[in-house]
């Protein structure tokens, strides 16, 4: 079972036996990802989007005209909707 030290980490960590270990630290331009689903626990590229960004800030996708707020670790998005200011 894979998991990361937190949000917005660069090391992920394993379970072994009944304990929590480091097991990678991820490389520039990556981040653990603690959002449920098959990349819990790796290392992941921040989003095209989230570059230079915060986890919580919005960020605007010019060609789309759409809002997003980078995830909590910046590897995901989620959308917020139409329009850019």
């Amino acid at each position: 079972m894979l998991a990361c030290a937190g949000n917005y980490q660069k090391l992920t960590l394993v379970c072994s036996g009944s304990a929590w270990q480091v097991n990678l630290t991820c490389t520039v331009g990556q981040f653990c990802d603690s959002t449920p689903g098959p990349n819990a626990g790796i290392c992941v590229p921040t989003d095209p989007l989230c570059v230079g960004h915060q986890p919580g800030d919005t960020v605007c996708d010019f060609s789309s005209c759409t809002t997003f707020t980078c995830g909590p670790d910046t590897v995901t998005i989620i959308p917020l909707g139409a329009g850019c200011n």
